[in-house]
């Protein structure tokens, strides 16, 4: 079960590099589907789907052992993506994320709270 939780991060980061490679097109369905949430489309139904999914898996991390590392998600995930330039800074920072939590669970095996205190 732990090994399909950490699957669902290497997905997550294909839909994190998604806003890396085409950020303004990112930000422009994401206002679309703020402003449209009555009306339904299959690209914004999709798109607040793989959002909720990936918000309930953030949030199921923040009970593991690298919570930290899932807080600094959360927070990244709360502020808005209005801005192309803020698309893509958040597309970044969330792959580095995801991949440390992924290295950090099958390789370095790193006590991020030990090491600190």
């Amino acid at each position: 079960m732990e090994h399909l939780f950490y699957m669902f991060a290497l997905l997550f980061i294909l839909w994190e590099t998604r806003a890396i490679l085409t950020p303004k097109k990112v930000t422009n369905l994401y206002i679309r589907s703020k402003r449209n949430l009555r009306k339904s489309d299959s690209k914004t139904d999709v798109v607040m789907g793989i959002n909720a999914i990936y918000s309930i898996w953030v949030t199921i991390g923040v009970l593991s052992s690298q919570w930290y590392f899932f807080v600094i998600l959360f927070i990244f995930g709360i502020i808005p993506k209005r801005y192309v330039n803020w698309t893509f800074i958040d597309g970044i920072i969330s792959v580095v994320l995801l991949s440390l939590i992924v290295l950090n669970k099958y390789f370095f095996k790193i006590d991020l709270l030990n090491v600190l205190f």
